[in-house]
């Protein structure tokens, strides 16, 4: 495609006329302007600038959006990643676009950094939570690949998604009979104690009170195994509010919350997108009820409302916590992209970065291994969706 101009957006003021292009090809709930521009609202600093690049054709029709920001370290200099990065843990991130436009958008951000490389002074371009097979991205790769940049690839842990389509009797079916008894067990108790009920929070007036039970109940699940949880951050749990409030009047936001008389013992937090497919983002348990299995109660009684409520999925995105498998969800494979540009520094920096790297995570590995119990229960390397550690 000929005569294609790029424009950099370095202002959430400026965004306004792209906005329905980017809520219209945005892939899931995590790539809506919403959900990434709260991201920026709680994770913007006096070291990153907004840099959206978007892609026209010459008679100015939008054809593409890359949601980018840059970011200054000293240790790796200036880096490009897209919005919603590290602590956020995004997936299905991509350069959005009509499918037909996909290569050349790719094509073109992947000229354009080339073209810049000197002005922008990138020395890393990171491309986290993408999928091996992803047309635009793989343009993008592509072109940078040609324009002697080097690529590195690290496999983070899948996505997982449950089709439901086939409803709650074909969602047995494929399972094993040992499964198969197992979920039906865990239902039958549900249904026949009367003290246990899921509410399944949509309304904007209930979600503040939702947030709060999944926020209370993820914090006490992870203090019990001695880990700080993902809202101890403060910046992360701005953002959670803040998207809540920003994406609450699309119903874009939702929860499953499990009680017992009353009192929530276990919580789901899921992005909808519009068709009503969910993406279980975050989850919680009274730590108390562990033996229970109030986690697994809740994962089957979400499942049976899905079949039901006839969506075609539930994704629980990033992760490969054995509930996964044995509700029968299929995994994809989910990446990270670092591509370096052909010069000196840039690859300096990106090689000590690589080693300092590999020294924190084998440091890390260490001490897990020293703190490891003989025995760790089933449930508790059930249902974290704890959001990845990378720098965010």
């Amino acid at each position: 495609m000929s005569h294609i101009r790029l424009e950099v957006i370095d202002q959430t003021a400026k965004l306004a006329p792209f906005m329905e292009f980017w809520s219209r090809h945005a892939p899931s709930p995590m790539q809506s302007p919403e959900w990434l521009q709260a991201w920026w609202a709680s994770h913007g600093s006096s070291r990153t600038q907004l840099c959206v690049v978007v892609v026209r054709t010459a008679d100015h029709q939008t054809i593409g959006l890359a949601p980018f920001y840059m970011r200054d370290n000293w240790t790796e200099g200036r880096s490009i990643r897209f919005l919603g990065s590290g602590r956020a843990c995004g997936d299905f991130q991509t350069l959005l676009s009509a499918p037909e436009h996909a290569a050349a958008v790719g094509k073109a951000i992947g000229d354009w950094l080339l073209a810049n490389q000197s002005e922008l002074n990138w020395s890393l371009l990171e491309l986290e939570g993408v999928t091996d097979n992803d047309p635009a991205i793989g343009a993008l790769a592509s072109r940078l690949r040609r324009g002697r940049c080097s690529q590195y690839e690290v496999d983070l842990e899948s996505t997982w998604r449950l089709d439901v389509t086939k409803g709650w009797a074909g969602f047995h079916e494929g399972m094993s009979k040992t499964q198969r008894r197992q979920t039906r067990n865990l239902v039958n108790r549900f249904d026949k104690n009367n003290d246990l009920q899921v509410r399944f929070v949509q309304e904007p007036a209930e979600l503040h009170w939702a947030l709060s039970v999944c926020v209370d109940l993820h914090q006490r699940r992870w203090q019990a195994a001695e880990e700080p949880g993902c809202f101890a951050d403060s910046r992360f749990h701005r953002f959670i509010e803040f998207a809540c409030a920003e994406m609450a009047a699309q119903n874009a936001i939702s929860f499953a919350v499990l009680e017992d008389r009353g009192v929530p013992i276990a919580c789901h937090f899921y992005l909808n997108d519009a068709a009503g497919n969910k993406y279980m983002y975050q989850s919680g348990r009274d730590p108390a009820r562990e033996a229970e299995g109030v986690g697994r109660i809740l994962n089957a009684i979400a499942v049976r409302e899905a079949c039901e409520a006839g969506i075609q999925f539930i994704d629980f995105l990033r992760g490969d916590e054995t509930y996964k498998s044995r509700l029968g969800a299929t995994p994809t494979r989910c990446l990270r992209l670092r591509l370096v540009p052909p010069t000196l520094l840039p690859r300096l920096r990106h090689g000590l970065r690589t080693i300092t790297r590999q020294v924190k995570h084998k440091v890390e590995r260490l001490r897990k291994s020293w703190n490891q119990p003989e025995s760790t229960p089933a449930e508790m390397v059930e249902q974290s969706n704890s959001p990845i550690d990378t720098d965010a």
